[in-house]
């Protein structure tokens, strides 16, 4: 399937808006915010269903006095619910590139995760991956900290599958599960005004990356100095020949 048969497919759900004469706007919302799991959107097709919800409760418990009583209501209601559909309509079409933005990183993720899942399971690594990141992570802040004390000359390149947040160019970042180019982007320009990364849990803060997505990528980084970081320690005279 082609990208543009992809998005099209996935943006059915533009034409809900449309049917707000009905009072069905709302639940174009509710579904772009389970599918993506954005509460913020869920909670928008909540408040759009809201003067619906009144219209519907004001005519299925009132009595025919009651309701020429509440016409003046009504009216009002109608009027809000019409204002607010021809608005739901412009605010459904500004969340559609989020929206597959986000569809497409949790698919990679789930696709990602089974993959790893089948990998561990036809060579018996177990939970081997996780350790070994996390003795490989231990390695790297041994060597950080040899930096900064200045015991080597220099920090040895790592040769290692798994992705320098620090260093690796945005080709490599794209390969990172819920990391997409405007992400990798965002992370080479972090970098070029000097903010680096300590942890996944920095570097999710970073970038607003939800939990999950954070825990997926733990085990596919390492942390190593910048080599930034490297030439001011350098120049400061902090390393030194042995």
């Amino acid at each position: 399937m082609s990208k543009s048969s992809w998005e099209l497919i996935n943006s059915w759900w533009l034409i809900l808006p449309f049917t707000f004469p009905l009072y069905l706007n709302w639940t174009a919302f509710i579904y772009v915010g389970i599918t993506a799991r954005h509460r913020k959107w869920i909670l928008y097709g909540v408040i759009y269903a809201i003067p619906s919800m009144l219209l519907t409760f004001i005519g299925s418990t009132a009595n025919s006095n009651e309701i020429i009583d509440a016409n003046s209501t009504i009216g009002i209601l109608i009027i809000i619910i019409y204002l607010m559909g021809c608005t739901s309509i412009i605010h459904a079409f500004s969340l559609r590139e989020e929206y597959l933005i986000r569809l497409k990183a949790l698919k990679n993720v789930k696709n990602d995760d089974k993959l790893r899942k089948k990998i561990a399971r036809e060579y018996g690594l177990g939970d081997r991956v996780s350790s070994d990141t996390q003795e490989h992570s231990t390695i790297i802040k041994d060597e950080k900290q040899a930096v900064s004390d200045g015991s080597v000359k220099d920090f040895p390149p790592t040769v290692s599958p798994l992705t320098d947040i620090n260093n690796d160019p945005e080709d490599l970042l794209l390969e990172l599960p819920g990391i997409n180019e405007t992400l990798a982007k965002k992370i080479i320009q972090l970098r070029r005004s000097g903010i680096y990364f300590d942890s996944a849990e920095d570097f999710g803060e970073s970038l607003s990356l939800k939990p999950h997505v954070v825990e997926r990528i733990k085990p596919l980084i390492v942390i190593n100095p910048s080599r930034e970081e490297i030439k001011i320690m350098k120049n400061k005279g902090r390393i030194v020949d042995i």
